[in-house]
């Protein structure tokens, strides 16, 4: 029990550090780099998909006991597919096709799963380029989100200004927010994955992928309000129940064990929401679902 007591803890601690990367970015500063993209048209790179092994086969003679295939399961632990592996350490990214032909990419982050030896004020800091996933109800990653000073961005900076900005660059308001992330639903994403070493991390990545690839459907979004947050973290380990019961219409009844996949990151105050002591930046959570297609 107190082992899952420390578990639950260091895991809402490293939420609360998705945050923490802009703390130093004015909204002015964030803005201004924002306004600056179009992402409606943006020019569209290609996601480039390496062919699948022909699967061997196998001659049984009928005096021979066939013993059943095992099942492998879409997810099973931290590896998608039998192919990536989200504990790995390695360079990976990922790319949406939008329903309107857009592509949305993160950048190289480095794949960390949890271990009970990991410091938490330091294992997620966002200079180390990493998403850190653990398992719940759900397979669940985080991911930075932001703009630095420098204007380095992260795996989920660019889904999150999707989700915040229209494209005039303006900030949108929650409903309009929650109406963006809604549109996601049905597209096709790639995970893509390489050896270590191959890309450094933080990275741009332009949506062509040589290594190891997953496809897989976007089904499920919510933009968690500021309101919700704290009960939102406290949810850690039944992440997609607490989704279900809050966002009962967002597609996450279609995510399981043995079949989903979670990226959380912090999405900034919206338009008309109110402002409190809550620093802008750690104001909303973002939540996309994905499964793999069969």
């Amino acid at each position: 029990m107190l082992r899952k007591i420390l578990f639950v803890l260091g895991i809402i601690l490293v939420a609360v550090s998705v945050c923490l990367l802009v703390s130093k970015v004015t909204a002015e500063e964030a803005v201004a780099a924002v306004a600056e993209t179009d992402w409606q048209n943006a020019p569209l790179s290609t996601v480039t998909l390496q062919p699948m092994p022909t699967q061997q086969i196998v001659t049984v003679t009928a005096s021979a006991t066939v013993q059943p295939t095992p099942t492998q399961m879409p997810v099973d632990g931290y590896v998608l597919d039998d192919v990536i592996d989200l504990a790995s350490g390695k360079p990976s990214a990922l790319a949406i096709r939008l329903l309107d032909g857009g592509l949305l990419v993160s950048n190289w982050a480095g794949a960390v799963g949890y271990s009970e030896d990991d410091d938490q004020e330091t294992i997620f800091l966002p200079g180390k380029g990493i998403v850190y996933s653990y398992l719940g109800d759900t397979l669940v990653t985080q991911a930075h989100s932001g703009i630095s000073l420098t204007g380095q961005r992260y795996f989920a900076t660019n889904i999150e200004l999707y989700l915040r900005k229209n494209s005039a660059g303006k900030t949108v308001s929650l409903a309009e927010a929650q109406a963006r992330a809604d549109s996601l639903k049905g597209s096709t994403a790639y995970l893509c994955q390489l050896e270590s070493g191959e890309k450094s991390f933080l990275t741009d990545f332009d949506g062509t992928c040589t290594g190891k690839i997953v496809e897989l459907e976007l089904v499920a979004a919510a933009i968690v309000p500021h309101e919700l947050v704290g009960d939102y973290n406290s949810a850690v380990l039944k992440m997609n129940e607490w989704l279900l019961g809050n966002f009962p219409e967002s597609g996450f009844e279609q995510l399981t064990r043995e079949n989903g996949w979670m990226i959380e990151f912090c999405v900034s105050q919206l338009s008309g929401q109110t402002s409190d002591e809550t620093p802008w930046y750690l104001y909303n959570r973002g939540v996309l679902g994905f499964r793999i297609r069969e």
